[in-house]
């Protein structure tokens, strides 16, 4: 006599389909984290960048205030200073150093010069002596090589001092 038989468990493709299945889902999860990660990490440098050019900005302008001639006019032109906080007071080197952990801010100083009209040229014209355009460079120390960003900014000699 020949029964019905009753079958229970899984079957050797149902297994394989399973496994299948957690692996792709795993796969995708694990790629999505990465994602998250690098785009977090990206998004962490971009903000602390800001925030570091800002500081150097200010630091630059506080020079400004303070003298013209010995803090900023003394500083030679199209050279990169770095710059950090010893604790008292912003100083420059000329080789790479940590700023805020491990980052690295740079300025280099450039000429600027205006036309007839006192606009600012990128060629011709005559060069202000009472301005000078900062080039702010901000990146990973690891990675000096390699800016996260770069910002410009204009600074007068409005004290004349």
């Amino acid at each position: 006599m020949h029964g019905k038989q009753n079958k229970s468990g899984f079957g050797l493709v149902e297994i394989i389909v399973s496994i299948a299945i957690v692996t792709l889902v795993g796969t995708f999860a694990s790629s999505a984290w990465t994602q998250y990660i690098k785009v977090n990490t990206k998004s962490n440098d971009l903000s602390r960048s800001a925030i570091i050019t800002s500081e150097v900005s200010e630091a630059l302008v506080m020079w400004r205030d303070t003298s013209w001639s010995t803090r900023i006019n003394s500083l030679t032109v199209n050279t990169p200073y770095y710059i950090s906080w010893n604790g008292s007071t912003y100083a420059t080197s000329t080789t790479a150093v940590a700023f805020q952990g491990n980052y690295t801010a740079r300025f280099t100083l450039s000429q600027v010069r205006r036309d007839g009209s006192s606009n600012v040229v990128s060629s011709g014209g005559t060069v202000d002596t009472n301005t000078l355009k900062a080039t702010v460079v901000v990146s990973l120390l690891s990675s000096t090589s390699n800016p996260i960003s770069t910002s410009e900014l204009l600074l007068h000699n409005v004290y004349s001092n």
